[in-house]
């Protein structure tokens, strides 16, 4: 009689959300672990959505780009279950598909990177992106579970791998549109928007000096950049951050710095002088 097998499961986390609760399970090599994925499918059917880049590493089968078209030549029903497993768009796509294919089906989130795991494959959003702004077409979609295998982390390079030190660490101002998707990863959009909320906040009066260079400091040492990339502008910024999601009746609210270490405020209310002054001293002239 062969002897059970140990799980490596380190980590477990509900999420409690009523009827929509899920939990995450976290460990080194936990995608060898089939039965984890197996008690959370309904039905017989899954559809793993991928990319060239992750399914080499984890899949024999092709990447599956065209979620819709597969899944209706497939004729998938509403018991199938949707797989993400990548990063954190594979995540937002595939998650946004189950949503919408047959008005919601089963969907799990196996996240390889360390901005999904730590962010994106958790709370629910899914979407996609548009040229004119990020984050405005999406839906709000709980996964059945979450599979967050530790070992993913070891084939990433070491620049997407440091990029997610930064959602850890995030603040944010948005740098993104304006260099056009792709052009920066996410992370360190994020980065470079920490640092000059570190800046405005300074300028305000919310913070002292030295919580401003601490907030450098990690940034740097996460190999991470503390501007936005040449050919940003002040007013190239501000068009972009009229189109943000974040502005309610006109008025933009930003995620800042305020008191001692760890306080921050989400607010509208904050001198416009020091904002002008922060995307002076960033940007382009």
């Amino acid at each position: 009689m062969r002897p059970p097998t140990v799980s490596r499961v380190s980590t477990v986390v509900d999420v409690h959300l009523s009827d929509r609760s899920y939990p995450i399970y976290i460990g080194p090599g936990i995608l060898d672990e089939p039965e984890l994925l197996q008690r959370h499918v309904i039905g017989k059917r899954v559809l793993v959505v991928t990319n060239t880049t992750v399914a080499p590493l984890y899949l024999e089968k092709d990447t599956l780009m065209k979620v819709f078209d597969k899944a209706i030549e497939s004729r998938l029903d509403r018991r199938c279950t949707f797989v993400a497993l990548g990063g954190g768009v594979i995540g937002d796509m595939c998650g946004y598909a189950a949503a919408s294919f047959l008005r919601g089906v089963n969907f799990i989130q196996i996240p390889t990177t360390l901005m999904a795991q730590v962010d994106s494959s958790v709370g629910g959003k899914t979407g996609l992106n548009h040229p004119l702004g990020k984050n405005l077409i999406g839906a709000f979609y709980q996964p059945q579970c979450v599979l967050i295998d530790t070992e993913t982390l070891n084939t990433l390079p070491d620049r997407e791998l440091a990029s997610g030190v930064a959602e850890v660490v995030k603040l944010g101002l948005a740098i993104e549109t304006g260099t056009g998707y792709g052009e920066w990863l996410h992370e360190e959009a994020v980065a470079a928007g920490t640092a000059m909320a570190a800046d405005m906040s300074y300028r305000l009066g919310w913070i002292d000096e030295s919580m401003q260079k601490r907030t450098l400091d990690i940034l740097e040492q996460a190999k991470l950049p503390v501007a936005p990339p040449k050919g940003m502008t002040v007013e190239k910024f501000k068009n972009i951050m009229a189109l943000d999601k974040k502005v309610a009746d006109g008025l933009l609210r930003l995620v800042l710095l305020k008191g001692p270490l760890g306080g921050c405020v989400f607010t509208g209310e904050y001198d416009r002088k020091a904002l002008d002054e922060t995307l002076r001293a960033f940007c382009d002239n």
